[in-house]
């Protein structure tokens, strides 16, 4: 598999522990992604923790969060509502 440099596989599953062994032995896995850390496969504990990510680490990275516009001040409301509006 020449066309790709390192696989991310994303999976709480030991059906992928094969997988995982094959691209750990050709050198082509990057990491794996759990989402659910404290419910995934025990094929997959069997590895070097430092292979292993969770999804709730990353989540700050990887969480949108909506960025409330921050009010505008008072003096400039007032202002603008003390101008005569043209049609």
């Amino acid at each position: 598999m020449p066309k790709y440099h390192q696989a991310v596989i994303v999976t709480g599953d030991g059906d992928f522990y094969s997988l995982i062994n094959y691209l750990l032995a050709e050198n082509k896995l990057a990491k794996v992604v759990v989402p659910n850390q404290f419910r995934y496969s025990t094929l997959l504990k069997q590895f070097d923790p430092s292979l292993l990510t969770f999804v709730s680490d990353l989540r700050k990275n990887l969480e949108y969060t909506h960025k409330r516009k921050s009010p505008k001040p008072a003096t400039e409301s007032a202002e603008m509502a003390s101008q005569p509006q043209t049609s």
